[in-house]
């Protein structure tokens, strides 16, 4: 079964803070996606409340990972720490024929992620990191939307680490967020470009 056979996409992380607006915001647009992750009994709710297929999948688990990725088009991964999540399930994506998707915030990981370019594009599927946009500049770019920038680049900063406060249905037991620093920085009209077309705010939380 090729990936352009495969009808259904799915969620992992549904259960997380940005998952659950990823969730609800796919909902309301007539998509019944696959709602997994690592929490069996937040699964077991999410599929009683939504009447959605909600697979327990460890990532641990290459086997069972593999066989429901290969059943799908599409991951979009919601879960983090990326630079431990992201890795596992890229591997399987690539196995399965499956083209991956995540919200990751994690530069380092996002170098992982473009390792993966010969084999994906061998196995004809994408490896898209980072696809919620980083919400940490752009969202200090949409607060001024009359101003124009101080200078003709805009840079990106973040901390090396952050750590989050545990949260019911925050997937953080595996610690403290990375982030990495001293980013290149971003023409300011690709930023003005990208806030004119409709950017959306997504909070990048673990999910």
């Amino acid at each position: 079964m090729t990936t352009l056979t495969r009808s259904n996409w799915m969620l992992y992380g549904a259960y997380g803070a940005t998952g659950r607006l990823i969730l609800d915001e796919a909902l309301l647009r007539g998509h019944r996606p696959v709602l997994a992750g690592r929490n069996s009994a937040q699964l077991s709710a999410l599929g009683q409340e939504t009447g959605l297929s909600t697979p327990h999948l460890p990532l641990d688990n290459g086997a069972a990972l593999r066989a429901a990725l290969s059943r799908v088009s599409c991951v979009l991964l919601a879960a983090g720490p990326y630079h431990l999540t992201g890795q596992p399930m890229r591997a399987a994506c690539l196995d399965a024929g499956c083209s991956y998707l995540d919200i990751n915030g994690e530069v380092e990981d996002f170098s992982a992620a473009l390792a993966c370019d010969a084999q994906a594009r061998t196995s004809g599927v994408a490896i898209i990191p980072g696809v919620g946009y980083g919400v940490v500049f752009a969202e200090c770019l949409a607060a001024q939307p009359g101003t124009a920038p101080a200078r003709r680049d805009v840079a990106l900063p973040f901390a090396r680490h952050t750590n989050r406060s545990r949260q019911p249905g925050r997937e953080t037991e595996h610690g403290p967020r990375r982030r990495a620093r001293n980013l290149p920085w971003l023409p300011a009209q690709t930023c003005a470009g990208l806030l004119q077309s409709g950017l959306r705010r997504v909070p990048m939380c673990p999910g």
